[in-house]
């Protein structure tokens, strides 16, 4: 990841990637209603009849809010450790921010430019006794919100695939970007999972349910997009493989050590399951 600057929310090796995407940018050849979407971006629920291209946006835009207020709050109270003195934490902590940018670029490949509000009061109060809590007691709650947005965005990128895949440069343009997001996520899920014991998972497992039902509130454009049926499945059949399907790069994986990594691994290894440490899925929270 190079550097961490926090003064320039930037991580060196990253910055190339983003200066190529904005050398090249890509429109969508479907013009968006601009004024429907603003609209329902300001709302609490979105009107009636919308299309699944709007819901799309709109899910991506909101799932933005959440990510921006927390990272930014968590950047007030706790501070990230900058430079030379980042550690593993640090870089976790400085790709979410990452994450804002990026979904910030996807509406942008459909000419929208948005200010990123704030979310519902059940999510500031999540992100809140996350930031706040001491970050051993806080861990269980982490690790379920990462947990919980690898599956949306897992779910993002297969509807959107459905609803974009006929316009294929621009597909390929939102395909990149949110499989970045997709290989941060999982490897969050690996580097929180590390960190907690049984005890631990055993709280983690008891708070899942309540943080999906959280986000389902709070995010009612991607609750009404893909259906709780289809929400749930995602849950039971959480896969690291099939996660992070597509992804030209592999996911984290944990050296012996426990420091998280974000590269390529040896050649004798494969981002799979077997990489990432045991008991991540609902049903092995408890391992």
């Amino acid at each position: 990841e190079g550097e961490l600057q926090l003064a320039s929310r930037t991580l060196s090796r990253r910055e190339p990637f983003f200066l190529s995407l904005a050398e090249d940018p890509v429109l969508s050849e479907v013009a968006i209603d601009a004024a429907c979407f603003h609209r329902n971006h300001e709302a609490s629920r979105p009107e009636g009849g919308l299309p699944n291209e709007m819901l799309w946006l709109l899910a991506v835009a909101k799932a933005n809010r959440t990510e921006c207020y927390g990272m930014e709050a968590h950047i007030v109270h706790n501070g990230i450790l900058d430079g030379d003195l980042a550690d593993a934490q640090a870089y976790v902590d400085m790709q979410e921010v990452y994450h804002t940018r990026i979904l910030l670029d996807v509406l942008r490949c459909f000419d929208l430019d948005v200010q990123v509000g704030r979310p519902d009061l059940s999510s500031r109060m999540a992100v809140q006794a996350m930031i706040r809590l001491p970050q051993k007691t806080a861990m269980p709650l982490i690790l379920c919100a990462e947990f919980v947005a690898s599956v949306v965005f897992r779910l993002l990128i297969d509807v959107g695939r459905e609803l974009f895949s006929n316009q294929p440069a621009l597909w390929g343009r939102l395909s990149t970007l949110l499989h970045q997001i997709m290989i941060d996520e999982v490897g969050h899920v690996a580097w929180c999972r590390a960190r907690l014991g049984p005890l631990g998972l055993r709280v983690a497992r008891s708070l899942l349910p309540t943080v999906k039902a959280a986000l389902l509130t709070d995010q009612r454009e991607f609750a009404q997009l893909v259906g709780r049926e289809r929400f749930d499945r995602a849950f039971a059949e959480f896969d690291i493989d099939q996660l992070t399907a597509g992804c030209d790069d592999p996911a984290f994986w944990l050296e012996p050590e426990g420091r998280a990594n974000h590269h390529s691994p040896p050649a004798n290894s494969s981002a799979s399951a077997e990489t990432i440490p045991a008991g991540i899925s609902p049903g092995g929270m408890n391992r």
